[in-house]
């Protein structure tokens, strides 16, 4: 299989395994540097395909030769990925469905979008599955004692609440810049 990886902004490669391995013994290529093979969709990180340590948050996304509207378009669109999931304080499950359709619907059109909408699903994806988690396991205490939920359930959820909508605005505003937000305490559904 033979590599490509990017050094200083410039392309390099192809390189066979043997050499690529020996790159990465030599620190030429590091957990940073963007790799590709014929069997990857898209350029990655090395040290997301190698698992050994995720990329330095914010990723910057190359926005390459775009006019200046398609890069505000790109950015807006980013955005609203984020932004979208406020959608779950009106609607059931609205925090899933709009950075869901946002990203269908612009994935295949910016680099930006895709990124910005993988990470906001896989956030709120998260989020859904610890908030039922939560719930089902107070309800159980629920059944036995009921201070325990006014003493603990309410600064949880509280919690949840202000995380979810602190790193909603970060990832927000990163995407304005064009920079991808890795939210925290994330399962990747879509990668």
């Amino acid at each position: 299989m033979e590599w490509f990886y990017v050094v200083n902004d410039e392309r390099k490669g192809p390189v066979s395994e043997s050499e690529f391995d020996a790159l990465v013994k030599d620190n030429e290529i590091t957990n940073e540097t963007l790799v590709w093979n014929s069997d990857m969709k898209d350029w990655e990180i090395y040290g997301i395909i190698n698992k050994n340590i995720p990329p330095k948050i914010p990723v910057q996304v190359n926005l390459g030769e775009k006019s200046k509207k398609d890069i505000q378009e790109e950015k807006t669109f980013g955005i609203l990925c984020h932004l979208s999931t406020f959608a779950g304080f009106m609607i059931p499950f609205g925090s899933i469905l709009g950075p869901l359709i946002v990203w269908l619907v612009k994935k295949n059109e910016y680099e930006l979008v895709d990124s910005c909408g993988k990470e906001s699903l896989n956030f709120q994806i998260s989020l859904t599955i610890y908030t039922l988690i939560l719930l089902f396991f107070f309800f159980i205490v629920f059944l036995s004692q009921t201070e325990i939920i006014v003493v603990f359930l309410v600064p949880v959820m509280i919690i949840v609440f202000l995380v979810d909508i602190i790193c909603v605005i970060k990832a927000s505003v990163l995407a304005n810049n064009g920079e991808v937000y890795r939210y925290p305490l994330t399962i990747r559904f879509f990668k």
